[in-house]
């Protein structure tokens, strides 16, 4: 986990990963993020963010849709 922003409450939070590589971000990259929210059991709601250079294997698009997680890349962050 790069980054973790948790709201006043303590009930909110965004979990970020990362990546500035040139492949895509693997599935067990994705995975190691989701093992990372399991520390805050508590949490009511996570927010998963990916960052990558260069985009994302199918296997991690696929399961992103499926946790609705936000996945960005360099472009999604410059106009």
């Amino acid at each position: 986990m790069d980054l973790l922003a948790i709201d006043r409450s303590g009930r909110k939070a965004i979990f970020v990963e990362c990546k500035f590589t040139s492949h895509p971000m693997p599935y067990d990259e994705y995975e190691d993020l989701m093992t990372a929210t399991k520390v805050f059991p508590n949490m009511e709601e996570k927010h998963l963010w990916f960052f990558s250079k260069s985009g994302y294997t199918r296997s991690v698009i696929e399961q992103a849709r499926k946790d609705h997680a936000t996945l960005l890349t360099i472009d999604d962050l410059f106009d």
